[in-house]
C-alpha cells in the first residue's frame, strides 16, 4: 500500500504540537479521519471510568486500549486507568475538542 509523503510528514509535525499526552497522530482518507494514540494521565475526567460511561454517540471510537501489558480491543465495559495509552479514531474537523475531553 503506497504511504503519500505529505501525509506522513503531516503526521510527524502534528504529534508532537497536539500536547504531550498525544503520542502519535495519523491521518486518513484525505486528512477527514484521524487515529490519535493518547496516554492518559492520572488527572484525566475519565480515569476510572467505563467506555459505556464516557462514550457519545458518533463523536469518536475507542478501538484499542493498552493498561500496561498488552493492546486490547475496546469494549464497552473496559475500564480507563491512569498512563492508559488509547487508540482513537476521530473526524479531524473535531480532533481538538475530543482531545480536550480526554484532558489533554
Amino acid at each position: 500500500v503506497p504511504i503519500p509523503v505529505r501525509d506522513t510528514v503531516v503526521d510527524c509535525i502534528m504529534s508532537p504540537l497536539s500536547g504531550h499526552n498525544v503520542k502519535e497522530i495519523h491521518t486518513l482518507f484525505d486528512g477527514q479521519q484521524e487515529v490519535i494514540e493518547l496516554q492518559l494521565d492520572e488527572k484525566s475526567p475519565f480515569v476510572g471510568k467505563s467506555l459505556k460511561e464516557i462514550g457519545t454517540n458518533g463523536e469518536f471510537l475507542v478501538l484499542m486500549i493498552h493498561n500496561g501489558e498488552k493492546y486490547e480491543i475496546a469494549r464497552g465495559d473496559s475500564v480507563l486507568n491512569p498512563g492508559a495509552r488509547l487508540i482513537l479514531m476521530v473526524d479531524s474537523e473535531d480532533s481538538k475538542k475530543i482531545l480536550a475531553q480526554f484532558g489533554k
